[in-house]
């Protein structure tokens, strides 16, 4: 036989055999790994993942009941605000709620100076009726009491522009006073006279927007 031949015949068994080898291997090792069972990606954790009550949004609330919501308004406007407070947190704890209900409570944390609950009720309150007017007055408040002066402008704004007559009236009633805590008289006697247009012989208006300073 031609050693050439043969040379060159021994050389293609050899990587034929090599070949064969490295198929067979990969093959059973697709094999085994694929009859792993599958694991679960592990769940995201969001860095800014909030466990406090304020965690609770909207879409996690279902209507309260109208009789309970009675019930709250009943408590709220005879007097009894801690137990109007409490029976709205427990509505909250059972998954329920209503906006009037929510921003009743910012209204009375901001009475007691809690400010960190009532942005977080009003906030709940907002997501569930968008740019309501009385739940923005009541996030301005917030903000006002935050020294957040632009913020509160902005809402306060809103409810000017599209607000019914007695919602204009508060608003620039609250915006009156976040200019002149500001600074700016101008624009404070500006909001005064607005108001009084409104309400030119009302006398608890006039207590409410009392005299503007010179």
């Amino acid at each position: 036989m031609n050693p050439k031949k043969a040379l060159a015949g021994g050389i293609i068994l050899i990587l034929a055999i090599g070949a064969f080898v490295v198929v067979h291997f990969s093959s059973n090792r697709t094999t085994v790994v694929s009859t792993r069972p599958l694991e679960q990606p592990a769940p995201s954790v969001q860095p800014d993942h909030q466990t406090s009550a304020s965690a609770a949004t909207a879409a996690t609330f279902k209507q309260a009941d109208p009789k309970d919501i009675q019930e709250f308004r009943r408590l709220n406007n005879g007097g009894q605000s801690d137990a109007a407070l409490a029976m709205g947190e427990k509505m909250l704890q059972q998954g329920v709620s209503d906006p009037g209900v929510l921003t009743s409570m910012a209204e009375i944390c901001l009475s007691k100076k809690d400010i960190a609950k009532a942005e977080i009720y009003v906030s709940q309150a907002l997501q569930i009726v968008q740019n309501d007017n009385w739940a923005l007055r009541v996030q301005a408040l917030v903000y006002k009491e935050k020294k957040q002066y632009k913020e509160a402008e902005a809402d306060l704004d809103k409810v000017v522009e599209k607000g019914d007559q007695l919602d204009k009236f508060h608003a620039l009633a609250t915006l009156r006073q976040i200019y002149l805590l500001q600074g700016d008289k101008s624009r404070a006697e500006e909001c005064y006279n607005k108001a009084l247009k409104i309400k030119p012989s009302d006398s608890s208006a006039m207590a409410e927007l009392g005299k503007t300073e010179n």
